[in-house]
């Protein structure tokens, strides 16, 4: 919704969340790229098979993959 509502495709668009199964897969799904942001303090995961397209547990790091995007 907000997506169409903005007027931005999926492959323009990036989704960032902790969880796999939800966030990740729902992004990929969508055609969106994804970061998982994961730290130990966070919701433990199962295993799932959702592969985000960057992975990490430093904030920092987010930054600079959505400068390398452009």
């Amino acid at each position: 919704y907000v997506l169409n509502y903005a007027g931005i495709m999926p492959d323009e668009s990036l989704h960032i969340g902790d969880l796999l199964r939800t966030d990740i897969e729902g992004a990929n799904n969508s055609g969106m790229k994804s970061v998982h942001f994961h730290r130990e303090n966070f919701h433990k995961e199962e295993n799932h098979s959702a592969i985000p397209s960057y992975k990490t547990d430093n904030a920092s790091e987010i930054y600079d993959f959505v400068s390398s995007l452009h």
